[in-house]
């Protein structure tokens, strides 16, 4: 009998923390997507698609000009680089503790030699990932 809750419970615990292992990876796969899209938008000079990324909070405090505003100087270095979807390499995804906030580092091809840029901080609000500044 004692062996059986023993095993129950043991049972439990692996499967509670296969299921939070695999949250974190689909947390960070649905991030690096959502971050891969945002970075084609802001490659093309999309900026009003690039709006459906944005922070809400920083979207409601600022409007969507200054918003759009944010994001255009964003868009205005990767420009002044030259950068396209194939010249920009998400590196890595570190989601916080509670997997809430992250940290997208990216990378910039420049003259065929991979360059860091400062990293993004994405935000996890109403089931969707969101840059925020």
């Amino acid at each position: 009998m004692w062996n059986q809750r023993v095993c129950r419970m043991l049972s439990l615990m692996m499967v509670s923390l296969c299921l939070v292992g695999c949250g974190k990876a689909y947390q960070e796969k649905a991030l690096r997507e959502r971050a891969q899209k945002f970075i084609g938008h802001l490659c093309r000079g999309e900026t009003d698609a690039c709006l459906e990324y944005a922070d809400p909070i920083f979207v409601r405090a600022h409007g969507t000009n200054g918003t759009k505003l944010a994001l255009g100087v964003l868009g205005l270095a990767v420009k002044v680089f030259s950068q396209t979807e194939q010249t920009m390499r998400i590196d890595e995804v570190v989601l916080s503790e509670d997997g809430k906030k992250a940290t997208v580092r990216v990378s910039l091809q420049v003259k065929g030699e991979w360059k860091p840029i400062a990293p993004s901080k994405w935000i996890y609000a109403d089931g969707k990932w969101y840059i925020t500044f």
